[in-house]
């Protein structure tokens, strides 16, 4: 017996921006969009060359099709979905097509043409995954409470585990933690870290940085959190080389070019990852040594 799987979609009324009528004379426009029904054909991606699902294998694909028993243009049961062709009988036929309106639309997923129309909405970025990834351009958000419940449980759990970690560090742990962030992920850290930034703003603009469990962009999905997590839980030893990169950056002692790397006038490396390693090798040992050296000078200085 199948298990029943409901999945419900609801209507994002609150993103006036994304429902906005373009040009409209009256309010009462705002309303039009909520009283016709949406279409969404399963999309064709041109890049890869074929029809795309969320989270659908071409073999399921197979079994829907083979499910649903469609007929074509001619009478004939479609057999066989050509995922690679933009004009396919099964892509094309008005049945696949998943609609959407105003009112909160429920799916089960063991039905396989709900299973389908799933899968295609889900292409789509008018449906955000759930309520608190809600942007401009959504229409649609999936209500799942249980997914929605275990969210803010792990947040919750991994604002714990930043304290406790944030806690553990001392003043100087954190400064070399914040430096070697700000090598590795420049974007995070817009401040310059040098020997003259004081202990209570390195401290603040770490502990900003480590509470920040939201999702980034720029981060392909992951938080500054889980930078912060990343970096603080390293060996002491590849902690004190990263931290290194980037007072080195700071004091400007390397200096970075685009995605290049120089030190006094030899390049040393076309990206962080290769300038990392390149500072870890036995044959760079002479210039680890050397940014090394002049580092101390700076940081004896007055």
């Amino acid at each position: 017996m199948t298990t029943q799987k409901m999945v419900t979609i609801m209507p994002a009324t609150g993103n006036k921006k994304s429902w906005a009528v373009q040009g409209n004379i009256s309010a009462i426009f705002n309303e039009i969009p909520f009283r016709i029904q949406h279409t969404y054909s399963p999309k064709f991606d041109v890049a890869k060359g074929r029809f795309v699902l969320k989270d659908m294998s071409d073999d399921r694909l197979q079994e829907i099709v083979t499910a649903l028993s469609l007929t074509d243009d001619r009478g004939n049961v479609i057999t066989k979905a050509n995922v690679y062709n933009k004009r396919d009988a099964f892509f094309n036929h008005k049945l696949v097509r998943a609609t959407l309106t105003r009112s909160a639309k429920m799916l089960d997923l063991s039905t396989p043409l709900q299973e389908l129309h799933f899968a295609i909405l889900g292409t789509y970025s008018i449906l955000a995954q759930s309520k608190s990834e809600i942007t401009s351009q959504t229409k649609w958000y999936i209500d799942d409470q249980e997914k929605e419940t275990t969210k803010v449980i792990n947040k919750a759990a991994k604002s714990k585990q930043v304290l406790d970690l944030y806690n553990k560090l001392t003043a100087r742990q954190k400064r070399y933690v914040l430096l070697a962030i700000s090598a590795q992920y420049p974007k995070l850290v817009t401040t310059r870290i040098t020997k003259e930034t004081g202990t209570d703003l390195v401290e603040a603009l770490l502990f900003q940085l480590a509470t920040d469990v939201s999702a980034n962009s720029s981060l392909r999905g992951q938080s500054s959190a889980d930078v912060f997590i990343e970096i603080a839980s390293l060996k002491p030893e590849d902690l004190a080389i990263k931290s290194m990169i980037g007072r080195a950056i700071s004091e400007g002692v390397i200096r970075k070019r685009g995605d290049k790397y120089f030190y006094k006038d030899e390049e040393l490396a076309f990206d962080y990852a290769t300038l990392l390693s390149l500072l870890k090798s036995p044959e760079k040992q002479a210039t680890y040594e050397a940014i090394d050296r002049e580092l101390s000078i700076i940081e004896k200085a007055s």
